[in-house]
C-alpha cells in the first residue's frame, strides 16, 4: 500500500471513530486512565489520529 492510499484510509477511519451514532463529529479523543482522576493524559486530534493509522499501514506493507 503506497503511502498516499494508507493516509486516505487512515483519514477514512479516523473520521470515523470521531463520529458518534448520531453523526455528531468530535473534535478530539481524550485518554483516561482507569482508577485515576482526569489529570490531563492528552489525546488525539482526528489529523494526528489518521497519520498515526496510516504510519501502522505503511509499516505493514513494508513487511515491519
Amino acid at each position: 500500500m503506497t503511502r498516499e492510499k494508507a493516509l486516505k484510509l487512515g483519514r477514512k477511519i479516523a473520521r470515523d471513530l470521531f463520529t458518534n451514532g448520531m453523526k455528531q463529529r468530535a473534535w478530539r479523543l481524550v485518554l483516561e486512565a482507569p482508577n485515576q482522576h482526569y489529570d490531563g493524559l492528552g489525546g488525539w486530534s482526528e489529523t494526528a489520529i489518521a497519520h498515526r493509522i496510516a504510519d501502522h499501514l505503511a509499516a505493514l506493507s513494508e513487511g515491519k
